[in-house]
């Protein structure tokens, strides 16, 4: 499947992205796009096309490129935010020596590629240990994590440190409006 982009006068062609609930309309404004590049195309020549297309925050997989000083900088040459993945298999501290220079480090709970895996517990202790490094280095580091979140375990996760949760399969599965209700009555908890 290929999807192109469009704004203004740049065009860009994402390959292998699926967008399942619907298409994207980044011609109006109000349209925040937030990038994460597959593992496939990691390399630092797409920071820039994703930033013309609206894109403030480029994450990359850490295991992806052996590059990651170079993919760094060029996302920040582009002018966007900078967040690295790490996959459920990789040790927290694989980031550590990039923490001083991104805005989120996002911990894979789930092994990347489709929705609706189960959240692996053995992934909370990354958390705990990512979101220790970023506060003993006194860092304003998001900790995202991506992965199997449902409103019965989403206190899990902020209470190892994160502040950033991507759900998926728990908002469009079934009725959207209740599913956000819930997750948000679960987070007002934490």
């Amino acid at each position: 499947m290929s999807e192109r982009i469009y704004k203004g006068n740049s065009q860009l062609r994402i390959e292998d992205f699926i967008f399942p609930y619907g298409k994207l309309d980044p011609e109006n404004d109000w349209v925040k796009l937030s990038a994460l590049v597959p593992s496939e195309t990691a390399e630092e020549r797409y920071a820039a096309q994703f930033v013309a297309c609206g894109a403030d925050l480029v994450t990359f997989h850490l295991e992806a490129t052996e590059h990651v000083q170079q993919t760094i900088d060029a996302i920040r040459q582009a002018g966007a935010r900078v967040g690295i993945s790490i996959k459920p298999d990789t040790p927290a501290e694989a980031v550590f020596p990039w923490l001083e220079q991104v805005d989120m480090v996002l911990v894979m709970t789930v092994e990347p590629g489709f929705g609706g895996q189960k959240y692996m517990d053995s992934c909370t202790e990354k958390i705990r240990r990512v979101r220790a490094a970023v506060t003993e280095r006194k860092l304003r580091v998001d900790v995202e994590i991506d992965g199997g979140v449902t409103a019965d375990n989403i206190g899990i996760p902020l209470a190892a440190g994160a502040n950033v949760i991507v759900a998926g399969s728990a908002v469009f599965q079934g009725d959207i409006e209740e599913n956000v209700h819930k997750l948000m009555a679960q987070m007002g908890n934490s």
